[in-house]
């Protein structure tokens, strides 16, 4: 302890004790660290804290030896130790290479990687599509990702000088320039006068444009009875050529021929002289009357197609012989934009044609007649007055698919895509010729009105590619084209200023009157525009000076510049051009060299700067859409977590071993990877990155001070990480490698980078408990097991969580444990040897030392209700009570930190608070992860430095900076889990010998009962447990074919690899035969179905054999990869997070198209399930592909829009919750209300929480007796006659969770559905679920749960699974992980959607096979991951055991824990209102039912302990119903 008592009496710190005096307990960690490394520690997290015994908390005290000594170890501490735009918002964005204008609704049909639920309303997608972004001065098209979710508030319009409006959300990034530089900030921010920025210029691709022909042609050949092209008529003239008479061709090749000869059958009656009864009769074969002469007529009258040439027939015999060009050059743009502007495509005057109009430009008119003959070898054709027709029907329907070009008017129709992806000088062709058409060209301006918003949007996206700036507004006005004037809204494009008009006229060559007089006023001297200025430094312009004589001298050449500029912050474009022109006559030095760079670059930049003239919110309830860019602003993640005390410690120890290595070493350390840090997010990753730059900044330097020269490296590396970094770290590798899980595994495989990978020491997998419940964790588990035979030694490898249970699985799920004898292949990535393999084989973990330090923080939590009745307070009074008692919590703290479940939640509950109290931008914040960046960097540090009152929250701030004002955390609604809790209010009381002070406000009635007993379970130490998947065989698949394609191995080897994975560590004998029969197609029809072999499988032969591996004994099994591209395939198909997609909904027996649904949404409907989309109502048929087929329907949706969106309750609570309930209803039943109040104040409580819960469960037993409270021992089950709907309802009480009520629930219906032979119909929550069927069906459903055999319960899951949608989606996915439907093959990627078709077809396929592993993994999934099989067998079979008794009740009302289920059941409440009335007709139901006399006995006096009569009670905007936790 003496060095730490010298460093820190050495320190100038003002410490408030003696360091001679007082016990250090931090002596023997700061002991172990390097000096540079200890005083880099004191200088950053200095002073010393009493209460804490010294620097480090107790995970770092703990963990720093332990690494330092090379333990495995799992670090469990707690924590702390916008850009949305409307859907119908148009943007350009480019995809697949391609640039197009879209609306933002339609980014969610790009949408490719379901990455993860981002929040319980919100979604963040990868996508195929690449936004144009502001990064620097420039503009760039970067990939992106789109977030959607449900809003309901306000958006921000704002409007500039150009007429640009927008709406987006209050913290929608926008870039704003002021004269002391330039920032991003929130739209809220954003003020009258200010500047914001947009590109001035933007590249769109220029490409050549070579139309779909093929698709034209099927396109026609779906309309028109004969269809002819080059090929097909050499095909006919030969075979007719060939023929003496009609019997030598066929009929098809006979009417063709007809077709080639432009000869109807009455035709050749009259040359035949023949009846035309004859002629058909000759053509179907029923007569060989004339044959002959018929053969040679064909002969001598059909004419043959060049390869361009396409002939089609009607069947009224109308022959349309017509070409189609190759390219796209400017003829055809200008044709296109012709009919874009004054034409249509399809029915005019009852005939489908393209119709053009022209009375004025006749030069435009004659360029297209002469295109028109030249390209398609058609003529234009005058119809009348000023309209003009080309070519026929099917011309049109050709044109139509060939160009891309929608039927309609061309004025009401968009611009096809390919005229902003073509050369430039067919846009300027199509551009000039649209303009001469459609354009108002003015002295001073040009102007373009149209109907159609999206075409003036492309126009402008056009525009901006030459440089040219547009002002744009919209109007309503009256049609001039329609007999009633009808009433629209039309869009406006316009061209002004001498700057942007002069670079049109260069570019465009417009024929209009008033195009010259145009000209003529650009040629003029620049007026400017009001972008053309720039923020501008004066004091710059002022230095200039010293080079001039004197101030006159100045004042002539710069005054009129620099008055200018010092008065308005800002230097116009001809300021600028002065100033160059005078920096070109001065001395060149270093100061006019810079000044003129910065000229330049103002000049050069590709921004500019757009006035805000106006501002206000409009309110706006439904979906919002985000395009999201990494690291320039919007991209949705959490932030890392360096300096929280966890990740903190493993990293001390690492980095302190590495740089003593480093200094003590005479070369250094040599090149390789010594540490690998695993995060499951990218953003994690990164955040971890910039955070270590840090420490080893100031170690290095520390080192330096002492003469030594060290140099640690650090990097990133995951899939967005570009290609000259990975090769910069081949060339040298970073001692620590910070990674992903995905990107572990493409190293391990990759042949070079693994080779640094052996030199790994320490491997950190941090928030590992949000890795351990999915594939991603198990398919870490096996990478690590994979790097453990690849590295020289074994690795150290350190776990870090701070709400985890249990710890000794996940201790033991970090570190593995051997199955076989322990030796290690020293080839590339060898494996342990095995003797056998045999399910017998004893399995060890390793080693583990657990550093538990989760509740050693001081915690002061108390959950707090603004009424105790939550059913007929006004919503208004319940508003009012949160935010005061909120306003009065932020008063008496330092720092705040408010937690909602949603973003839309955490920006409504600051925007009460800024309207309600005057907190303003500078005092109060919002953070979520759809935020920009900068923003959300802003208010961290704020936080940081505590220089804000209170700022809101979703998730985004449960994981990351270290927030050491922070001293209250309020969560609003429950969070659902007790981990969730505890990671959430561990943000306060960062500093050391800080209480946890954390307050929950709950707004629901059934939250009330949740968050009571999580903070109950949370004093008390509690966490819910981590389930790991187990014997996955789709990972399995995707890693015994990495290991495979790495080189031969033993057969033994590979699965004993497999099986030092904790997730394997029971994998059986028949379940790797299984998965062996897989990876070697083994079934018979598999290959058939280009489901091929991954891996061959044979044992090893004699010397002279033909496949003999020497480094194996003759006879061994051995496995090796299959394929030449197997390594590509691996590392392009590699991973376990599953694609989505969308499902287009149409109406069974028609085409029509009815919206679209989540495919997630799928999972809880059955056929005869009714929902609402887009407002109206339709019962659920069946599903083929990506496609729906629903039925209108008039019923009351039975399954809510917003069902999938919800975070579930976790089983552990659930069991705690019932717990929870029978102790309640005891109290009840022993002293009244007045004991279970008493005994309710000794939990963390308010009084309008202990009286809430007291009416609800006092009306609960009163209602259904005492076994009407579903506990432990008691499964409660009512019955309700709901004659009005002629329906009868179960409400099942069983509050183990969602997930495990959506496993038993479809047990009961399935059971259900074969007793009553009707369609049985299913709504779940949390605190239960609700079976309906038909009134005249009845049904025991307490019988039928009784009934349940527990080990039946999964032969019963995979017969109600067979043929389900839900069945048909996971196989996809696990398909798609088992690499048998390949997502990228060959540079070619199928969708989502295409997966589900190739799935679909193979489903069938695997289901008449044998133990098909992937089918096998894909129910084992569903039933144990997904339906909680395991929780289901365990209350099923304490019923079968008497230990739960299942009650049944019948009733005529919902009893008061049944209200959510009945609503959830009784309609689609989608408005909290309709939820609040039906809950308070319930009540008023129950109520009724009631004894007066019982009734009144809630007013007795009890000492201050009764109901205080006051009538509260409501539900605020933000709450979360029990049936619906994540709806906003």
């Amino acid at each position: 302890m003496t060095d730490g008592r010298e460093l820190l009496a050495a320190t100038d710190a003002d410490y408030d004790f003696d360091p001679e005096t007082v016990e250090i307990a931090d002596g023997d960690v700061l002991d172990r660290l390097e000096p540079s490394v200890r005083e880099w520690w004191v200088d950053q997290f200095g002073p010393y804290v009493g209460g804490n015994g010294g620097f480090f908390t107790p995970p770092q005290r703990e963990a720093i030896p332990l690494i330092d000594d090379r333990e495995n170890c799992l670090v469990a501490s707690p924590t702390g130790s916008g850009k949305c735009v409307r859907p119908d918002t148009p943007m350009v964005v480019t995809a697949a290479g391609e640039a197009r204008v879209i609306r933002a609704e339609e980014l969610k049909q790009r949408r490719t990687d379901k990455l993860a639920d981002v929040e319980e309303t919100g979604e963040l997608y990868d996508s195929d599509v690449s936004a144009y972004s502001l990064h620097g001065d420039d503009v760039e098209t970067r990939d992106s990702f789109v977030y959607t979710e449900q809003y309901d508030g306000e958006l921000r319009r704002i409007e500039t000088v150009y007429g640009r409006e927008v709406e987006v959300t209050p913290d929608h990034p926008l870039l704003m320039e002021r004269p002391d530089g330039r920032e991003w900030v929130s739209a809220s921010d954003v003020s009258e006068g200010d500047r914001i920025g947009v590109p001035k210029r933007i590249d769109l691709p220029s490409q050549t444009i070579e139309p779909d022909r093929a698709a034209a042609i099927e396109r026609l050949r779906e309309r028109f009875s004969r269809v002819l092209t080059g090929s097909d008529a050499d095909r006919i003239l030969s075979a007719l050529s060939a023929a003496d008479d009609t019997a030598d061709v066929s009929e098809e090749e006979l009417r063709d021929s007809l077709a080639l000869a432009e000869l109807s059958m009455e035709d050749v009656s009259k040359r035949l002289g023949v009846s035309i009864a004859t002629v058909y009769n000759l053509v179907t074969g029923r007569s060989d009357h004339r044959s002959t002469e018929f053969v040679n007529l064909l002969k001598r009258e059909a004419e043959s197609l060049d390869e361009r040439e396409i002939l089609t027939k009607k069947g009224n015999g109308t022959v349309e012989r017509f070409r189609s060009p190759r390219t796209v050059d400017e003829d055809i743009a200008t044709f296109a934009a012709f009919v874009l502007a004054e034409g249509l495509i399809g029915e005019y005057e009852r005939n489908e044609s393209v119709m053009i109009a022209q009375s004025v430009r006749d030069g435009v008119l004659d360029t297209v007649r002469e295109t028109v003959r030249d390209r398609f070898d058609l003529e234009v054709r005058h119809h009348d007055g000023p309209n003009y027709t080309v070519g026929g029907s099917a011309f049109a329907v050709f044109l139509s698919t060939y160009l891309s070009i929608d039927p309609g008017r061309g004025r009401q129709v968009r611009f096809p895509d390919w005229v902003l992806n073509a050369p430039d000088d067919v846009k300027r062709a199509f551009v000039s010729t649209f303009l001469s058409l459609e354009s108002e060209v003015r002295e001073n301006e040009v102007r373009v009105t149209q109907a159609n918003e999206i075409k003036i949007e492309q126009l402008n996206a056009l525009f901006l590619s030459f440089g040219i700036t547009c002002s744009r507004r919209s109007m309503q006005k009256s049609a001039t084209n329609t007999e009633d004037a009808t009433e629209r809204i039309y869009f406006e494009l316009a061209v002004r200023g001498k700057p942007n008009l002069r670079k049109l006229c260069a570019e465009f060559d417009v024929q209009h009157q008033n195009w010259d007089s145009l000209v003529t006023y650009t040629d003029g001297g620049s007026s400017g525009t009001w972008t053309d200025k720039y923020a501008f430094d004066y004091r710059d312009i002022r230095r200039l000076s010293r080079y001039f004589e004197d101030d006159e001298a100045f004042d002539d050449a710069l005054g009129n510049v620099y008055e200018v500029v010092r008065r308005s912050g800002y230097a116009t474009g001809r300021a600028l051009a002065a100033l160059e022109e005078v920096l070109s006559d001065l001395p060149t030095d270093p100061f006019t060299t810079e000044l003129a760079s910065k000229v330049n670059r103002r000049r050069d930049e590709n921004v500019m700067w757009l006035e805000v003239t106006d501002t206000g919110t409009v309110s706006y309830s439904g979906e919002i859409v985000d395009l999201s860019v990494p690291d320039t602003h919007n991209f949705v993640g959490g932030r890392g977590a360096m300096y929280l005390h966890n990740t903190l410690a493993s990293f001390t120890a690492i980095l302190n071993d590495l740089f003593r290595r480093e200094r003590e070493a005479e070369e250094g350390l040599d090149d390789g990877v010594y540490c690998l840090y695993v995060s499951p997010l990218k953003s994690l990753a990164n955040d971890i990155t910039r955070n270590l730059a840090e420490p080893i900044e100031g170690i290095t330097a520390n080192l330096a001070d002492r003469g030594h020269d060290t140099g640690i490296r650090q990097a990133i590396r995951h899939g967005d990480t570009p290609d000259g970094e990975r090769r910069a770290m081949l060339e040298s590798p970073p001692h620590v490698l910070n990674t992903t899980p995905e990107t572990l595994a493409i190293l391990l495989n990759s042949p070079k980078f693994k080779e640094t990978l052996r030199s790994v020491e320490y491997v950190v997998v941090d928030e590992i408990h949000s890795l351990a419940d999915n594939k991603r964790g198990t398919h870490l588990a096996v990478s690590l097991e994979r790097l453990e035979r690849l590295c020289e030694g074994s690795p150290t490898r350190i776990g870090c969580s701070a709400t985890i249970e249990p710890l000794s699985t996940m201790a033991t799920f970090l570190v593995g444990g051997q199955a076989g004898d322990g030796e290690v292949d020293a080839a590339g990535d060898g494996t342990i040897d095995a003797a056998d393999g045999t399910d017998g084989d004893e399995w060890k973990p390793r080693d583990c030392e657990i550093v538990d330090t989760r509740f050693v923080r001081d915690f002061d939590l108390r959950l707090e209700c603004p009424t105790d009745d939550l059913i007929d307070t006004p919503r208004d009074v319940v508003n009012e009570r949160f935010y005061d008692r909120l306003r009065e919590l932020i008063d008496g703290h330092e720092n705040t930190l408010v937690f909602t479940n949603t973003r839309s939640g955490a920006e409504r509950v600051l925007t009460n608070l800024r309207e309600r109290y005057g907190y303003d931008e500078a005092d109060s914040g919002c953070h979520h992860g759809s935020m920009s960046k900068e923003h959300r960097e802003a208010v961290e540090e704020k936080l940081k430095s505590g220089d804000v009152d209170v700022v809101t929250t979703s998730t985004s701030l449960e994981l990351g900076i270290d927030m050491p004002h922070v001293d209250l955390v309020v969560q609003v609604g429950s969070p659902k889990s007790v981990a969730s809790l505890l990671q959430r209010v561990g943000r306060a009381g960062h500093r050391l010998g800080r209480t946890v002070e954390g307050r929950v406000i709950a707004l629901d009635r059934d939250e009330l009962v949740e968050c009571a007993v999580m903070l109950r379970k949370a004093e008390e130490g509690f966490v819910d447990r981590v389930f790991v998947p187990e014997n996955a065989q789709d990972v399995a698949a995707q890693q015994v074919y990495g290991m495979a394609i790495n080189g031969v191995k033993r057969e033994a080897d590979v699965r004993d690899t497999l099986r030092s994975a904790y997730p394997y560590r029971n994998y059986s004998d028949a379940e790797w035969e299984q998965l062996r029969r897989y990876l070697t197609a083994d079934y018979e029809g598999m290959e058939e179905r280009n489901a091929y072999a991954k891996v061959w499988r044979d044992t090893n032969d004699p010397p002279d054999g033909e496949h003999h591996y020497e480094e194996f004994d003759v006879g061994e099994p051995l496995i090796g990869k299959r394929g030449r591209l197997a390594r590509v395939i691996y590392m392009t198909n590699i991973g376990t997070i599953p694609d989505s997609f969308t499902i287009d909904v149409f109406v069974r027996g028609g085409d029509e198209w009815v919206g679209q649904l989540d495919e997630g949404y799928l999972d809880t409907l059955e056929p005869g399930d009714v929902f609402q989309l887009g407002g109206s109502t339709y019962q659920y048929s069946y599903r083929r592909g990506s496609k729906v087929y629903v039925d209108p329907s008039s019923q009351r949706p039975t399954v809510p829009s917003w069902f999938s969106e919800r975070l579930p309750l976790s089983y552990d609570l659930g069991r705690e919750i019932l717990a929870f309930q029978a102790e309640v209803t005891d109290r009840l039943g022993a002293g009244g209300p007045a004991d279970a109040r008493r005994w309710l104040r000794r939990l963390p409580l308010d009084e309008n929480a202990v009286r809430a819960i007291t009416r609800m469960f006092d009306e609960q037993r009163r209602y259904l007796g005492p076994e009407g409270v579903s506990t432990p021992d008691r499964l409660v089950v009512e019955q309700v006659l709901d004659r009005t709907e002629y329906r009868r309802h179960y409400h099942v009480h069983s509050a183990y969770g969602r997930e495990f009520n959506d496993g038993l629930s479809r047990l009961v219906a399935y059971r259900c559905s074969r007793r009553a032979n009707a369609n049985v119909q299913v709504a779940v929550a949390d605190n239960g679920f609700t079976v309906t069927m038909p009134l005249n069906r009845k049904v025991d459903v307490a019988d039928v749960i009784a009934s349940i055999d527990s080990e039946e319960a999964y032969p019963d899951f995979r017969s109600a699974l067979r043929g389900t949608d839900l069945l048909k989606r996971y196989f996809r996915i696990n398909a798609t992980r088992s690499l048998m439907i390949l997502k990228r093959y060959k540079g070619y990627e199928k969708s989502a959607a295409q997966q589900q078709v190739s799935a679909e077809m193979l489903v069938s396929f695997a289901e008449g096979l044998d133990s098909f592993a992937v089918l096998e993994e894909t129910y084992r999934e569903i039933v144990e991951d997904k339906l909680n099989l395991s929780g289901i067998r365990e209350v099923l079979a304490a019923i079968r055991a008497g230990e739960i008794e299942v009650v049944r009740h019948e009733v005529d009302a919902p009893s008061p824990r049944a209200f959510g289920l009945a609503t959830l059941s009784a309609s689609d409440t989608v408005l909290a209102e309709d939820e609040d009335a039906a809950l308070a007709e319930f009540h008023a139901r129950v109520m009724e039912e009631l004894d007066d006399e019982t009734a009144d006995a809630e007013g007795v006096d009890d000492g201050g302990d009764g109901y205080d009569g006051v009538d509260l009670g409501g539900v605020l905007a933000d709450s979360e119903t029990p049936t619906d936790s994540g709806r906003d």
